[in-house]
């Protein structure tokens, strides 16, 4: 991160609309010049973001500001310096590869992305919107369990199916035969959302098989789900490869069970 280059953890997030948020540590490590301070959170300008091979410069951020513990003990605990890239970042590039599997990450600054077999591949169709804000949402559309239905995707999200009520009981009955419990699910800048949650044992997205799939069932006025059916995380993706073509707007799902 600009030329006092040091190492941070870095979570690309599909589901944060801003470029670029870190914490309060990184703008006084680097000296980050800021354009504005409120109570929680401020603006800054980061000059360069190396991501491995590939570079980010001239970006916008976000940076949250350490809060004060009511527990002494709790002051001493460190924070993690992670760095979260979202989607008006993610979006300088051509592609974005997650290879789950092997647990790597591939950028493209210029090259289309070329699937070597075809056949292996399922392409979905996306949609980035804006709203009022000018935060924006990628909006994809999937099958799940044989149901076109419209999801955000979330990288950044290790969790599965966020759905709401009314999406839930227009799903196959074949899926629904499960039993769900209320709970809660966390979620940044959002905080701690009731829900009934369950396990799929076995559910189709499109070409491949999701064992032990996760959901969450959310009223249909949940702030969490917006303009869309539901959310959409990582864990659905957790064996295949997935990536994410900028240029064609495509989603393409490498088909496990299509191995040569």
């Amino acid at each position: 991160m600009g030329r006092n280059e040091k190492k941070y953890p870095i979570i690309l997030d599909t589901g944060t609309s801003r470029s670029i948020i870190v914490e309060q540590a990184h703008v006084l490590t680097h000296n980050l010049p800021v354009y504005s301070n409120n109570t929680s959170f401020g603006l800054c300008y980061l000059p360069e973001l190396n991501i491995g091979k590939a570079t980010l410069s001239n970006l916008p951020g976000l940076y949250l500001k350490q809060k004060t513990s009511p527990n002494p003990l709790e002051l001493f605990i460190p924070r993690e310096k992670k760095v979260i890239v979202g989607l008006e970042a993610l979006m300088k590039f051509k592609y974005i590869m997650f290879d789950n599997p092997e647990k790597e990450v591939e950028f493209s600054n210029s090259d289309l992305f070329e699937p070597k077999e075809l056949s292996l591949w399922t392409r979905y169709s996306f949609e980035i919107e804006q709203d009022s804000r000018g935060n924006a949402f990628l909006f994809v559309k999937v099958p799940i369990a044989g149901k076109e239905i419209t999801l955000q995707l979330d990288t950044g999200n290790g969790k599965g199916l966020a759905i709401t009520e009314d999406s839930w009981a227009k799903m196959p009955n074949r899926i629904k035969n499960i039993q769900l419990i209320e709970g809660q699910d966390w979620y940044p800048y959002i905080g701690k959302l009731t829900c009934k949650r369950g396990i799929i044992p076995q559910v189709e997205l499109g070409e491949i098989t999701v064992s032990d799939a996760l959901v969450s069932i959310y009223p249909d006025d949940s702030p969490l789900i917006q303009d869309c059916q539901g959310l959409l995380g990582m864990q659905y993706f957790q064996d295949t490869t997935i990536v994410l073509d900028f240029e064609r707007n495509l989603m393409w799902v490498k088909n496990a069970l299509k191995k040569a």
